[in-house]
């Protein structure tokens, strides 16, 4: 094996820990519940709960003999239940996929880059010159075995002239051979890539991680290469089949109507909506789907198409209005309330995005004028019980639209039960295909089974770009709110760096944003009487302790926020809207109209 080859070795065995580590952390979240589905309930697993067994990995880690001594479980059980986590464990190693964390700077990641570049600059002082190498080396062993026999005196006195005399002109050429200026040349050129060799097997975990920051674009090329991952392209595609991608990527997208430009990403999911037809747009929240489908919107009307019908939530409905009015030259109308059959009438004759609710849709008859280009079911899991009353009333609707597409930021793979429910209000015949384990992993199969229908990508799939800071610069301050700034540029983390920073920036300028207008000397007084302040993750929290006792509890996955019962909703949320406390809120499907202020600290 060459250098390069154990090079290569070395990549793969530390590849094999980071990924193992991730595929571990997997099957310790997973609940072992979630096993029933795939095993579509053939599987008693109530029992084996019962006796503290969570996750899967709790049962893996148990094996037969310990699931033996469980009261009340059978041998067939165990057997099935062991068999489907295991089936479960090898198919996260095959579709993992491992990302780089230059915040934390895990240690097994830095072993990783170090074996990646270990492994990078073998091919780059080893690789050319192997070829050469190789050649030598095979002329050095055939000669070597030809002048063998000169190495003993009794085997010479024993062997013929004939043999004695080709034994001595190997060895002449070999001593030809070492001498020659080719073989010195090259021997330099070796000793040289073995020091290069050397000295990158002894850098630090600092200098690995700050190289990675520089080339970050070349490791994960390496990355790819060693683990047959695939490209950030494909993840900004949402994975979709090469078939499926060409496609949509050949189909047009007039913007004319559209104010707002698109990012990549965002074209990509407006044009796979319009190439589909009927689509699970599964973006996560925060990446635009509300702008994607009106540009799929805007594109047909732009072909002459001229009614189009988003239902959504009433909590959002206004926002949909919002957004239509304010991104594209679309007329909108509000069809719910007093005046829906009054807009109604006027839509059907005009044409234009026209937007209801659940509960107002099971009422609302089609006009016969209106021929709905393109429905936009918003927060489609609303609609994942098949028998509830809203959900028949949008299969109707479905029935008179050319196209449907249900954005939704929810992941619904995982619900596996739910999310054929959805697909199959849209593509039957691809919700019979998916498979319940290729859901749970979100398995290359999966991908594939449902490319036709679903189109989901994450943040860290298509947000990869350095940040842009777009808030104007404040002056320096003896009383900045980000106190680790100091801490975090002295640690040489790069990422915490540029996050303290931006934070510090944000900080300054919330701070003037709680003045009212026209009076910034109020600034942190506590008298912003006419501002209201929403903050948006990602260092909200940092950013939010500038207010002091001013600030509410942040909003988060963790509140309840069922309309009613929520301590949060019939508190906090009318202070939001007759006060002037600034607070922090994200979430799925969340709309807050109150605010006077937005500060977005997403560093993207």
């Amino acid at each position: 094996m060459g250098q390069t080859q154990r090079s290569r070795a070395e990549a793969l065995k530390a590849y094999a820990k980071v990924r193992d580590g991730i595929v571990r952390q997997q099957l310790e979240s997973i609940p072992l519940a979630k096993l029933k589905e795939t095993t579509e309930g053939r599987v008693r697993l109530g029992v084996i709960e019962s006796a503290g067994f969570k996750t899967v990995a709790s049962v893996l880690d148990a094996g037969e003999s310990r699931l033996a001594r469980i009261h009340g479980v059978g041998e067939q059980s165990i057997w099935q239940v062991i068999a489907a986590g295991r089936q479960l464990e090898k198919a996260l190693e095959t579709n993992v996929r491992v990302r780089f964390d230059p915040d934390k700077k895990p240690k097994e990641q830095a072993v990783l880059l170090k074996a990646l570049a270990g492994y990078d600059t073998a091919e780059a002082v080893i690789g050319p010159l192997e070829k050469d190498l190789q050649s030598l080396v095979g002329r050095i062993e055939g000669l070597s075995q030809r002048a063998d026999r000169t190495t003993s005196k009794l085997k010479m006195f024993f062997s013929g002239a004939r043999k004695r005399d080709d034994a001595r002109s190997a060895l002449i050429e070999l001593d030809t051979l070492l001498r020659a200026p080719q073989t010195r040349i090259l021997e330099k050129r070796l000793g040289e890539a073995k020091l290069e060799l050397a000295r990158a097997g002894k850098k630090s975990d600092t200098s690995v991680w700050a190289d990675f920051e520089e080339r970050v674009a070349r490791f994960n090329g390496l990355l790819i290469d060693i683990g047959g991952q695939t490209a950030d392209t494909e993840a900004g595609q949402g994975y979709l089949s090469a078939e499926i991608a060409q496609a949509v990527h050949n189909h047009p997208l007039d913007v004319s109507l559209l104010n707002v430009s698109l990012r990549g990403y965002q074209a990509f999911g407006a044009k796979f909506a319009l190439a589909q037809k009927k689509a699970i747009l599964g973006d996560e929240m925060g990446l635009g789907k509300t702008v994607e489908a009106l540009a799929s919107i805007c594109h047909l009307a732009m072909s002459g198409k001229k009614h189009f019908l988003v239902v959504s939530p009433a909590s959002v409905l206004v926002n949909w209005l919002h957004e239509t009015q304010r991104h594209t030259q679309l007329e909108a109308f509000r069809l719910y309330g007093p005046d829906r059959d009054v807009n109604l009438k006027l839509w059907a004759r005009k044409g234009g995005v026209a937007a209801t609710t659940f509960e107002a849709l099971k009422t609302m008859d089609k006009p016969d004028e209106a021929k709905v280009a393109m429905l936009v079911v918003d927060e489609a899991h609303y609609v994942k019980n098949p028998d509830a009353q809203r959900t028949q009333a949008v299969k109707k609707w479905i029935g008179h639209a050319e196209r449907t597409l249900f954005p939704t930021g929810t992941p619904m793979e995982n619900r596996i039960q739910e999310f054929k429910t959805l697909v199959h209000h849209l593509q039957p015949k691809v919700a019979a295909r998916v498979d319940a384990m290729d859901a749970l992993i979100g398995a290359a199969r999966f991908r594939s089974t449902v490319a036709p229908v679903y189109l989901r990508r994450n943040q860290d799939d298509v947000l990869q770009e350095p940040p842009t800071e777009s808030t104007p610069r404040s002056g320096s301050s003896s009383t900045e709110p980000i106190s680790p700034r100091t801490e975090r540029r002295a640690s040489g983390n790069f990422m915490a760096m540029r996050s303290s920073c931006l934070c510090a920036r944000k900080a300054l300028r919330f701070r003037e944003a709680r003045a009212p207008a026209g009076d910034r000397r109020r600034v942190g007084r506590g008298e912003s009487q006419d501002r209201r302040l929403l903050v948006l993750p990602r260092r909200a929290d940092t950013i939010a302790k500038a207010p002091g006792d001013m600030a509410l509890q942040p909003l988060t996955g963790s509140v309840l926020l069922h309309s009613g019962r929520s301590s949060w909703t019939t508190s906090r949320s009318e202070r939001l809207r007759r006060a002037r406390e600034p607070i922090e809120a994200g979430g799925v499907g969340l709309n807050i109209q109150a605010a006077s202020v937005v500060i977005l600290a997403e560093p993207q």
